[in-house]
């Protein structure tokens, strides 16, 4: 019943005393501070993502610019050209394909 609850609930009150109450302050406190240090660590991870996914779109962007470029300077020539003129004249300027040297730090 009610009148059991409440008279059980205040004799858990009558004795709870301040070494409970600092038990339970420290208790949250060490919590937090765990907290707040996963937090900062999973913030230091996310920035370091970022930065080489910012870092290899940079670097696709411009690959892609330096093969649009060579193919437009095909498609002129080739147009022009006599079709004698062999394509491996074009793939030394198109490059090595890059290779991935990031290694997974997760």
């Amino acid at each position: 019943s009610i009148d059991e609850f409440t008279a059980g609930l205040s004799q858990l009150q009558e004795s709870l005393n301040t070494k409970h109450v600092v038990s339970l302050d420290y208790a949250l406190q060490r919590i937090s501070a765990q907290l707040t240090k996963r937090l900062d660590s999973l913030e230091q991870t996310v920035a370091h993502r970022n930065e080489a996914i910012v870092t290899s779109v940079d670097k696709l962007s411009a690959n892609l610019a330096d093969f649009t470029q060579v193919l437009n300077s095909f498609a002129k020539e080739s147009g022009s050209a006599s079709p004698s003129v062999p394509a491996k004249r074009w793939l030394p300027q198109l490059g090595a394909p890059p290779r991935n040297s990031q290694t997974s730090s997760a």
